[in-house]
């Protein structure tokens, strides 16, 4: 997955702040002093300072992140990503790595101790996405305070990676579709010209000699003939009003579970083998069915 490193940037944190204070002190009290020994000590914690700035982030430079994401999800569905974070430096290890999305800053996803040499660590992170539609998936930020834990450097990773968001899909019960429209029956398969198989009978006169079974007509000695269900049978539309009602304070929810549940409907009837349509104030999808349909109405 192609991604584009941003450059790093460096914050001080808490400990940082307080390991300030105490050079702070420590320099004034060596210039009321003018004790050589609290000289030392001051310049022994600016050095700290210094190196900590220079070195934190340095082995972030040559880390490098790849992610796995499937191209789509249904709404509320956990999805897990993997993450590989590899160490491009041929001598020199990356030191508390900690691995955080850009949609929950602040929030750790994984944490390496130690990321070897020419070496790789997985992740797993996991993200869900509330609305349908398509999303960008967020960027990865890594984050090290090493080595002293008084500032801290982080590094973003960007991605163009989108992903699209299915409704939520529910596997629907046979009595429950058999209530749809009112309480009317749903289609049912029935006999006549049509092109999916039905069963085999005998030859009357007057049928088609095109429907004539020849191979079951010669193994049991006389002429049987295909019966073919109705094409009507099989199809079915579903309708969604989808402008929005501006008096109904939680229309968005209302309105995604009406989607759910459009969306559960078709994908229950394509798999029992029926074309489904939907409509909406704006859209038509036409009829179709197997998987590619399946898809296309979730």
């Amino acid at each position: 997955m192609k991604r584009r490193q941003t450059d790093s940037t460096k914050r001080i944190r808490r400990t940082g702040l307080y390991f300030m204070a105490f050079t702070l002190l420590a320099l004034l009290a060596s210039w009321n002093t003018a004790d050589n020994m609290l000289y030392i000590i001051t310049g022994g914690f600016m050095s700290f300072l210094v190196m900590s700035w220079g070195l934190c982030g340095w082995a972030l430079r040559r880390l490098d992140v790849t992610r796995e994401a499937p191209e789509a999800v249904h709404r509320g569905e956990e999805l897990v990503i993997p993450l590989r974070v590899t160490n491009a430096s041929r001598f020199l290890p990356a030191v508390s790595v900690r691995v955080e999305s850009a949609a929950h800053p602040g929030a750790s996803a994984g944490y390496a101790v130690k990321i070897p040499q020419r070496g790789t660590v997985m992740f797993q992170l996991k993200e869900v996405f509330d609305k349908r539609g398509v999303h960008r998936l967020p960027d990865i930020d890594l984050v090290t305070a090493f080595p002293f834990g008084l500032i801290e450097s982080r590094r973003r990773f960007e991605t163009r990676a989108e992903i699209v968001v299915y409704p939520r899909v529910s596997a629907l019960r046979t009595g429950r579709l058999e209530q749809l429209g009112a309480g009317m029956p749903a289609a049912r398969s029935s006999r006549g010209e049509g092109d999916e198989f039905f069963s085999l009978r005998e030859y009357a006169i007057g049928d088609d000699i095109r429907h004539i079974a020849w191979r079951a007509s010669a193994r049991l000695g006389t002429l049987l003939v295909k019966e073919w269900e109705l094409d009507r049978s099989r199809y079915v539309i579903l309708a969604l009003e989808s402008q929005r009602c501006t008096h109904m304070a939680d229309f968005e929810d209302r309105f995604e579970e009406a989607v759910d549940l459009i969306a559960s409907l078709a994908v229950t009837l394509v798999n029992r083998q029926y074309k489904v349509a939907v409509v909406t104030s704006s859209t038509w999808v036409s009829f179709g069915e197997g998987p590619a349909a399946r898809d296309e109405r979730a």
